[in-house]
């Protein structure tokens, strides 16, 4: 899967200014989400295992419902939270504090985890990933 990645051009090697201004010389285009780039995947695992789905937006409508968090939940209801990439974990941890008073979070999953030198930490949440960026320095 890794050479199909980099043979995609999902995984470029270079020189790339992150959201958060750091530089890095690798660049992970795995998924692509317009606002979120963990929502098609939370919608896929949804779809494929008939679970329900919410997600919060990034700021709330001022609109229509006016929800922040859209979908249907209960306070007891277990939930994962999905992302594709995790540099800072600053998103994970604005949604975590969204949701953390209105579902139950038990995991948090991400595609890809950049292994920053500031892991977060979340109420003793643990956080899965799919690859690290290790997995790739001998195939970059």
């Amino acid at each position: 899967m890794l050479n199909e990645l980099i043979a995609k051009h999902c995984i470029k090697h270079g020189e790339f200014k992150l959201k958060n201004g750091e530089i890095s010389n690798h660049y992970f285009d795995i998924i692509c989400g317009i606002p979120f780039g963990g929502l098609p995947i939370a919608t896929y695992i949804s779809t494929k295992y008939d679970k329900p789905l919410i997600f919060v937006r990034d700021k709330q409508k001022n609109y229509g419902t006016q929800k922040l968090i859209e979908g249907t939940f209960n306070k007891t209801d277990k939930c994962v939270i999905i992302d594709d990439v995790i540099t800072t974990g600053n998103s994970i941890i604005e949604t975590y504090n969204v949701l953390k008073d209105k579902v139950n979070i038990v995991e948090i999953g991400v595609v890809l985890d950049r292994q920053t030198n500031n892991p977060i930490s979340i109420n003793n949440t643990k956080l899965n990933a799919l690859f690290y960026k290790s997995d790739f320095s001998v195939a970059i």
